[in-house]
């Protein structure tokens, strides 16, 4: 396992600025997860963790040693992106145990552990196969095991599941969280799926224009975003501005008092399954349908709702129509005030 430091690090290519002081602490056998738009400076960051790419300025550290000075033959981080490249001449077996037989491991040892990751990939029945011969979710298991062969420190994902069909999705992040937690191996992870994140991660680093915007668990990233872009990149939104004094927020809608001192003005926002569709009587607001969605288990709603637009989802069965008049409720307590 490692404990892993990325500090100020820093990218240019010729004019364009790729990393802008990134830091990034990673505890021993944590999950993390970076995400963000294409461009963001993710997987450069993931290259420069692995020594693939060298930073401009910054440093790396392995359990507080600064990479650099570790030994060349010290297996540090190992790196498993969405292009598997096993290699074409090679059995199952002979590409997992590629890099012990690099490193001149004995026989005995070879054979030993590649019987053990042959049965942790559930593969031992193919160990002599060729790639063409296995399937997508198969081959992205053997480039897993072969990377597990000579026990890194770190694992790097660069986007692992993003060319398999959902299935072969859905298996692999189950047998990636099984490695992660029989292994306690460190591991990060770079995705653009915001659901993959979440599911597999302890906690995620939201990256945008080339620094962290948010680092943090997958609970309070949604529920808690310190930013309008962090917002809206983890969920529907509703943006309601206002204003708050004596601890009273007031916008079109209304009212309502908050737990709050600072006051001026501010945006609260409100994720569209805090707002719920009730009863007349039990409403604190009601709006006006200005466009109607189905989406199988889920309808997607408009209002308009005094001047002020928000948008909610309902798993009732009941179709909507234009310029319906709905009632609503707010839950302002589960509202988060953006500065």
């Amino acid at each position: 396992m490692a404990d892993i430091k990325l500090i100020s690090a820093y990218k240019r290519y010729d004019t364009e600025s790729v990393l802008n002081g990134v830091s990034i602490h990673v505890n021993n056998g944590e999950y993390i997860s970076l995400i963000g738009a294409s461009g963001c400076g993710k997987t450069t960051t993931l290259k420069i963790i692995a020594g693939l790419i060298k930073a401009c300025s910054g440093q790396v550290l392995f359990n507080n040693v600064n990479a650099s000075k570790l030994s060349e033959n010290k297996s540090r981080a190992v790196i498993v992106d969405q292009n598997v490249l096993l290699f074409p001449h090679m059995t199952v077996e002979r590409n997992i145990n590629f890099g012990l037989r690099i490193r001149r491991v004995s026989k005995e040892k070879i054979k030993e552990k590649t019987e053990k990751l042959l049965e942790m990939i559930q593969l031992s029945e193919h160990k002599n196969k060729f790639p063409s011969e296995l399937s997508g979710g198969q081959m992205q298991r053997v480039a897993i095991a072969r990377a597990m062969a000579i026990e890194p420190e770190v694992l790097l994902l660069d986007e692992p599941f993003s060319k398999l069909d959902v299935s072969l999705r859905e298996d692999m992040r189950k047998f990636i969280k099984e490695v992660h937690e029989n292994h306690k191996i460190t591991i990060i992870m770079v995705t653009h799926d915001k659901e993959e994140a979440f599911l597999m991660s302890d906690r995620v680093a939201f990256m945008d224009n080339g620094k962290i915007e948010q680092y943090d668990t997958p609970e309070n990233i949604y529920k808690r975003p310190n930013s309008m872009k962090v917002a809206r990149f983890f969920g529907h939104c509703n943006f309601i501005e206002g204003t708050i004094e004596n601890s009273v927020f007031t916008s079109k809608l209304g009212t309502y008092s908050v737990d709050e001192k600072k006051e001026g003005k501010v945006t609260m926002l409100i994720r569209s399954e805090q707002i719920k569709i009730v009863r007349e009587g039990e409403q604190n607001a009601t709006g006006i349908v200005t466009d109607y969605r189905y989406a199988g288990e889920k309808s997607y709603l408009k209002l308009d709702s005094n001047g002020v637009t928000l948008g909610i989802h309902t798993t009732e069965d009941i179709k909507y129509r234009l310029r319906d008049t709905i009632h609503i409720k707010i839950d302002y307590k589960k509202g988060v005030l953006l500065w």
